[in-house]
């Protein structure tokens, strides 16, 4: 039993968000609206059988590419349609047939290279290069350009013994870690 300790405190259960997906290098010349209003026109077979509200997508943000002209799409998507997406493999935008694959919502800091957190909301004060770990940017790092293997700062802070790849590594064991638990909140079914 939940004691009451003032007005106004609403006590609820905590629902689990909506899964991600990424959609790859798609042209930067498109509005947000523009491309979720494309989305619905040309993947019609995507929300075939849905409720309306089943079909809503929002545009939680955009990464940029090495390509100047494209950004990587991160979308918020319901339980079915993140299925039927990430199954599919692709849809059509405009005139473009771009990849869509599923997106991990953990956040790493590209600052510090800690997890749960991003670079604006950081508290350090140096830069870690994502190589060594060092107080440096990776394009600086003496061990990286001669070619030395990486060091993983997080699996190193965490006592691992195998730390020899870089920090921003999917096969990193604490990643994986974070992974997994940024991953139980998320509403996949």
């Amino acid at each position: 039993m939940i004691e009451s300790r003032g007005d106004g405190l609403i006590v609820a259960p905590m629902k689990n968000k909506n899964p991600l997906v990424v959609l790859k290098d798609v042209f930067v010349d498109s509005e947000d609206d523009e491309i979720i209003k494309a989305l619905h026109a040309q993947n019609k077979d995507i929300f075939v059988g849905l409720p309306e509200g089943e079909m809503e997508m929002v545009i939680k943000y955009k990464k940029r590419t090495r390509n100047f002209k494209t950004v990587h799409i991160i979308l918020q998507v319901k339980p079915n349609v993140w299925q039927r997406m990430t199954e599919a493999g692709a849809l059509y935008l405009d005139l473009q047939r771009v990849r869509v694959e599923d997106q991990s919502p953990l956040i790493q800091c590209t600052k510090c290279l800690a997890f749960g957190h991003g670079r604006k909301f950081c508290t350090e004060s140096v830069d870690r290069c994502s190589h060594c770990g060092g107080p440096h940017l990776r394009e600086k790092c003496a061990d990286f350009t001669a070619g030395n293997e990486p060091q993983c700062c997080n699996c190193s802070h965490s006592g691992l013994r195998k730390t020899d790849h870089n920090a921003f590594s999917a096969e990193c064991p604490v990643r994986k870690k974070w992974d997994y638990l940024a991953r139980t909140n998320t509403a996949y079914a």
